[in-house]
């Protein structure tokens, strides 16, 4: 059987299709991708089937005229039209099996499982929804086409509801449709980062069940990078920012050789924490430049300011606004010191964890930065 990848993207986003195909090919073979868009250049898809025909895989233009989908309300401003895509699968492809992947994902393995599951008199697969359990997610979906192409006028019926602006677009028309008669795929193959990162701030009751789902879900083999939480902008809260960039610094002979994942994240001598409620941070600047063979990790609870972003112009500092648990956790098993140099309010939290860890406090005192300094390098 023709092991069938469907996208949908738009010109706009072809840098995260990119991202999402490289990671796809990286670990899976001899497919045929297709691409429902109304935009993107020619030479895009002429460049890509140059690049991984040598592995089997040949990259389809289902190309959209763009009145198809134009005018369709969508629920957020991160979202786009061409959402709507996945609807046409039944009306515009023959494959009797098709495995649909948003945009804003990456592959992290090997997928024959899931190509070769079993959905047991079901029409679609997905994995069930981590914020709303009753639905389930529409970002990953295995569909038994052959199936879905023998019910009449189907893609006509959901086109009609999407006028109606629905809570979560082409999500909810799949989910009035198919209800609770759906196969539950394994959480591996779509994990919803951006829910994860939502929900432990927004969801508190929930995110205990989204956390143990998660850690049972390892090895990880999709990870979707859903909501506004995208990894691709300035910065993002959540985990797993970083792998995204991994397979969208890959290039075509790595992907097709299947060679490491990049890691251009250069490993310093020293690494030191700052928590801060404030962007008041005396003598960061001063700190940072004196101290290139160290890694500057800053948090905070809330979002940041322009003097924290910054700070992202020296290449030793890494932000994480609105972090997470789960990026305090990182951080502290690579962690040297812990810097107190934040003015205003403290984050008790923080410094309760550093000193359960034994990890070092440092200040500033009268001698200023370049006593903190010597103290930071008598440390190393």
């Amino acid at each position: 059987m023709t092991r069938m990848v469907v996208f949908s993207a738009d010109n706009g986003y072809i840098e995260q299709l990119t991202t999402a195909i490289k990671s796809l090919i990286y670990y899976n073979h001899d497919l045929t991708i297709g691409v429902f868009n109304a935009d993107i250049p020619q030479e895009w898809f002429l460049k890509l089937n140059n690049d991984y025909r040598a592995v089997g895989v040949q990259i389809k233009n289902l190309k959209l005229a763009p009145e198809v989908l134009a005018g369709k309300p969508v629920s957020r401003t991160h979202i786009d039209p061409m959402t709507y895509a996945r609807l046409l699968i039944p009306e515009r492809l023959t494959a009797a099996r098709v495995l649909y992947l948003d945009s804003d994902l990456v592959v992290n393995g090997p997928l024959d499982e899931l190509f070769n599951l079993d959905l047991a008199g079901n029409l679609i697969g997905a994995v069930t929804d981590y914020a709303v359990p009753e639905s389930f997610n529409a970002g990953v979906l295995l569909i038994d086409n052959a199936k879905l192409r023998q019910i009449d006028g189907l893609t006509a019926r959901w086109l009609a509801e999407a006028d109606q602006g629905l809570a979560n677009d082409d999500q909810t028309i799949l989910n009035h449709y198919f209800g609770d008669h759906y196969f539950r795929l394994p959480d591996t193959y779509n994990l919803c980062l951006g829910t994860y990162a939502t929900a432990s701030y927004y969801q508190k009751p929930l995110f205990p069940q989204i956390k143990e789902r998660f850690r049972r879900a390892q090895p990880y083999r999709i990870l979707h990078y859903d909501t506004v939480l995208k990894p691709w902008h300035e910065v993002s809260t959540g985990i797993l920012r970083q792998r995204w960039w991994q397979y969208n610094a890959l290039t075509p002979g790595a992907v097709v050789d299947h060679a490491p994942l990049p890691n251009f994240w250069e490993q310093k001598r020293g690494n030191l924490w700052i928590s801060t409620y404030t962007q008041d941070l005396p003598e960061i600047k001063t700190l940072v430049q004196a101290l290139p063979d160290c890694c500057f990790y800053i948090t905070a609870p809330t979002n940041m300011g322009t003097i924290l972003l910054d700070m992202m112009r020296y290449p030793n500092v890494r932000l994480y606004p609105a972090a997470i648990n789960e990026n305090i956790d990182e951080i502290i098993t690579k962690l040297d010191a812990y810097l107190d140099i934040n003015l205003g309010p403290k984050d008790q939290k923080a410094l309760e964890r550093v000193r359960q860890a034994g990890i070092p406090i440092l200040r500033l005192d009268d001698g200023g930065a370049p006593a903190l300094i010597a103290k930071i390098r008598a440390l190393l």
